[in-house]
């Protein structure tokens, strides 16, 4: 018996590769939205942006947090190449929330130019952190 087509999904990153194999179907940030890819999905070439990825595997969830990229799906493979993920089990919730804080007091602070995209940066991605985490 023929088992469930699936997709052979890669998510790399500078300093290794997160994760490896096949998948019944995945959901990416991407800049117009969440885009979730199936086995035999068109060809697609898009950036994504900082956000949650969700993979479907053997019936079960799994959570990333993953930062900027560019996702190339085509013959029933895809490899998202991002600047950084994190599984949920990887993620110091402690370490987050203490990034988020700071974050918010210098925000408070009304900072200009570059202090502000920082800070802003730092914030969004606490809260990304933090959502993954705590689906572990």
């Amino acid at each position: 018996m023929e088992g469930k087509v699936k997709i052979d999904l890669k998510v790399i990153t500078p300093n290794r590769v997160v994760f490896s194999d096949k998948v019944e179907r995945f959901s990416v940030p991407s800049v117009t939205g969440e885009i979730t890819i199936l086995p035999k999905h068109i060809s697609l070439f898009t950036p994504t942006v900082e956000g949650e990825l969700r993979i479907v595997r053997e019936g079960e969830v799994q959570f990333l947090s993953v930062g900027k990229g560019i996702l190339e799906v085509g013959n029933n493979q895809a490899s998202f190449l991002i600047e950084d993920a994190f599984h949920s089990a990887e993620i110091n919730e402690q370490e987050v929330l203490a990034a988020k804080e700071n974050a918010e007091k210098i925000l408070k602070e009304k900072p200009k130019g570059e202090d502000l995209v920082s800070a802003r940066a730092v914030f969004r991605r606490s809260l990304i952190d933090l959502k993954v985490a705590r689906r572990k």
